[in-house]
């Protein structure tokens, strides 16, 4: 199960690298699948065909995963590969994953999801 939760985490930052990169996947569309499908209909020139592939085999990982379906050490090994091709170099993930968490927080809190 360890690994559901891990691969679960690399598909919050892939989602979250595609909506950083392309705001206007989070306005227009809101799952996994219809953010990974809009960036590569509209930006597919933008990635390489390895994260393409990847890109697609993701949504098939994250449908087992929601589905309560074990996923294999190499699912979680593409989707750490993925993640890793998506988030630029410069920002570090320690930094990117507290600074996601603190705006998921201040959305939440916002929408009256989060009790302080």
């Amino acid at each position: 199960m360890k690994r559901e939760f891990e691969a679960f985490a690399y598909l919050w930052s892939i989602h979250d690298a595609i909506i950083e990169r392309y705001p206007n996947a989070s306005s227009h569309y809101g799952n996994y699948n219809q953010v990974v499908n809009y960036a590569l209909y509209n930006y597919g020139f933008a990635y390489t065909e390895q994260q393409k592939r990847d890109l697609h085999q993701s949504v098939s990982i994250r449908n087992d995963i929601c589905h309560f379906r074990h996923i294999s050490y190499n699912d979680l090994e593409l989707l750490n590969r993925l993640s890793s091709s998506l988030i630029p170099a410069k920002i570090s993930s320690h930094n990117r994953s507290s600074s996601i968490s603190s705006k998921r927080r201040s959305k939440a809190s916002s929408k009256g999801h989060l009790l302080t």
